[in-house]
């Protein structure tokens, strides 16, 4: 496999846990866990914490299992647990580094999609996409060069970036299929067959849909739009608009484009409300966000206002029925 240049997120994000966390003796650790909000911002509590503590996790569609990292013997291994920090299993062998910022659980929790990942120089990474059960077993590689993997509602598929497009994954029976020779970063809708992806046209960052066969491939046209977000009813994606930095929305056909205004240069969506009328942002860059998280109405985004403001290292923010919940990343005081 040639070594490729890929997404300078992506790669900074390998930086810091191949390099950060093997000299955690010399810089300060962190400790993880999640907190649950209610939709006023009122009532901020713990939920749960994994024990022993790690620095950061990725959790299940239902929140009871994790995944995370540990460093042995200078390699970055991926595990899986329960959010209690129970039950830890490692789920790649000896030698092969998998950040779990590439990873995914499967809708049922039972099967993990993740990259393996191996620096070749400076903005230069090789990848290969795996899958692996739940409980260590059945390691399989889907695709040498995959990365960004993101399942079908019924996890049955899968979606990920390869080194010559995107392309979808059948379980079943292994079949796979390219849907789009170009772009990357793919997000199956919450519902459906569609599929969302940025992508490169006429020198812009857009905004791509195009259903899990390839067909109905649709693209916004001179907007630089990054950090897609699906609405819960799977009718269109909140985006950040690099420059001018604003907030906007966009139909699954990419046909009507919304901005709804600057709420600070380091604003991105987060998550959609369960009814689809509101967004929360946060802040941050390069998957690193931290203080207020606010919540903007779609239909009046001048009203929008300050939920909570956390003071840590926030991920996986998600939007239920009851609030929010979030991953809070702070220094572990011991």
């Amino acid at each position: 496999m040639k070594p490729k240049p890929r997404n300078a997120l992506l790669l900074l994000v390998a930086a810091v846990v191949l390099t950060g966390a093997s000299s955690a003796a010399s810089v300060t650790t962190y400790r993880a866990a999640v907190y649950a909000v209610r939709a006023d911002g009122g009532a901020r509590h713990l939920v749960a914490e994994p024990d022993p503590p790690v620095a950061g996790f990725a959790r299940s569609r239902g929140g009871r299992s994790i995944l995370f990292n540990q460093v042995i013997d200078q390699t970055v291994a991926l595990f899986a647990a329960d959010v209690t920090g129970a039950n830890a299993v490692r789920l790649t062998p000896p030698s092969m580094s998998a950040p779990y910022e590439l990873a995914a659980f499967s809708p049922d929790g039972q099967t993990v999609a993740f990259s393996k990942l191996t620096l070749c120089g400076f903005r230069c990474a090789q990848y290969a996409l795996y899958l692996v059960a739940r409980d260590g077993s059945n390691l399989r590689l889907v695709d040498e060069g995959g990365s960004n993997p993101s399942w079908s509602p019924d996890g049955s598929r899968l979606a990920y970036s390869g080194q010559n497009g995107i392309f979808v994954l059948t379980l079943a029976d292994g079949d796979v299929r390219r849907i789009d020779p170009s772009g990357g970063g793919p997000i199956w809708a919450p519902r459906g067959e569609r599929i969302a992806y940025g992508a490169v046209r006429d020198g812009y960052g857009v905004a791509c849909f195009v259903n899990s066969d390839g067909s109905r491939r649709r693209c916004t046209h001179g907007h630089t739009l990054t950090s897609l977000v699906w609405s819960r009813d799977a009718t269109h994606v909140a985006f950040r608009q690099f420059f001018p930095r604003r907030i906007g929305i966009v139909d699954t056909e990419a046909r009507h484009v919304r901005l709804l205004g600057f709420f600070g240069r380091l604003a991105q969506p987060a998550a959609f409300a369960p009814d689809s009328k509101r967004i929360a942002i946060w802040f941050g860059a390069y998957r690193s966000f931290g203080g207020p998280v606010m919540v903007v109405p779609v239909k009046r985004p001048p009203q929008a206002r300050r939920l909570f403001d956390d003071g840590s290292s926030l991920s996986d923010l998600r939007w239920r029925a009851g609030g929010i919940t979030y991953v809070a990343s702070r220094p572990d005081t011991g």
